[in-house]
């Protein structure tokens, strides 16, 4: 009976990975700040400057993770009106290592929180930055941010490029050109350490010339799964284009193990990879060095943790004692004899 009651777990969460109102285990905590100007006030126009507007990106943010089925969330966990720092209210964002290490040195004035992805947000009318782990972990946000900059400067945090990393722009004799969209070769980047996307370009706005810097035809000439893959970057949250709501399943994975590891601190439990082609003997648990079994993923877990299962048969029968959730990710997993 235990073993059939594990089977029906993997097969439901794995129905989940399609539903979108799929529940969270995993949540990741988020601290914001508005730096206040010396009169005392929040910025009076732009893009994040309410309560209401934070919350929005935040909820907007679980809506696309919610839809993946992986059981991870951002957990909204104070907004803190921030008096006493106002030199840096109209900051650039080229000041963020300067913020952060006052920050740092004073987390009591700069509501730093040790626990969390810390988001500082002023009146300067630029757009927002994040490092990438193991460095500086803050995010510092101006009010020229996009509705989805919490989300897209989250993946940084976690350790995800821009889809264009590695875009370049040259003359038609192959020299460095300067003058942009206008140059005669648009090279599009494809260095965001992932494989399931393709070549990216800032200037590549339309379906249709992504289409053609990678494939060389236009949108509608392409197959149903190129056509996909085209998507995935035109709508990709890691992307500068108009639209961004998804991510892929390797952006997923890569984010994971920050989340395991360098960016854990903000995280309330680690997600253990499992695959029928893993290893139990010198496999980590990460994405790349995935566990062989469900057992050995149960084992390492701890209370709270999410064992997530690469498509397959699992034939062992396990009885799990803890408080842990079995989910599949990439197509369904049983598990059981």
């Amino acid at each position: 009976m235990k073993t059939r009651l594990i089977t029906l777990l993997v097969l439901w969460t794995a129905c989940l990975w399609l539903v979108p109102s799929a529940s969270a285990q995993l949540r990741w905590r988020v601290s914001v700040k508005f730096i206040l100007s010396s009169g005392g006030n929040r910025p009076s126009t732009g893009i994040i400057n309410t309560d209401e507007e934070v919350q929005t990106q935040i909820d907007n943010a679980n809506e696309f993770l919610r839809s993946y089925g992986r059981g991870y969330q951002f957990q909204l966990t104070e907004i803190v009106d921030l008096s006493g720092v106002s030199q840096w209210y109209g900051s650039d964002r080229d000041e963020k290592a300067a913020l952060e290490a006052a920050a740092e040195a004073d987390k009591t004035k700069y509501a730093y929180r040790d626990n969390a992805i810390n988001i500082y947000i002023n009146g300067n009318p630029g757009s927002a930055i994040c490092s990438f782990p193991p460095g500086d972990d803050i995010i510092f946000m101006g009010q020229g941010s996009r509705s989805t900059s919490v989300f897209h400067e989250s993946g940084h945090y976690f350790n995800l490029s821009h889809t264009f990393n590695g875009e370049t722009e040259l003359n038609s004799n192959g020299t460095v050109c300067t003058n942009g969209c206008s140059c005669a070769q648009i090279i599009g980047g494809n260095s965001d350490g992932v494989t399931d996307t393709i070549a990216d370009h800032t200037c590549w706005d339309t379906q249709n010339l992504i289409s053609q810097g990678n494939f060389a035809v236009n949108y509608s000439s392409l197959s149903a799964a190129n056509q996909l893959r085209v998507d995935n970057i035109h709508f990709n949250i890691m992307s500068y284009h108009d639209t961004r709501e998804r991510l892929t399943s390797d952006q997923l994975d890569r984010a994971t193990d920050a989340s395991n590891g360098d960016r854990f601190k903000a995280a309330s439990g680690r997600t253990r990879f499992v695959a029928t082609t893993g290893d139990d003997v010198f496999g980590t648990g990460s994405s790349g060095s995935r566990f062989r079994t469900v057992a050995r993923g149960v084992t390492v877990a701890n209370s709270g943790d999410i064992v997530l299962l690469r498509s397959g048969s699992y034939d062992e029968a396990i009885t799990i004692t803890k408080p842990v959730t079995l989910r599949a990710t990439r197509g369904n997993a049983i598990v059981g004899l």
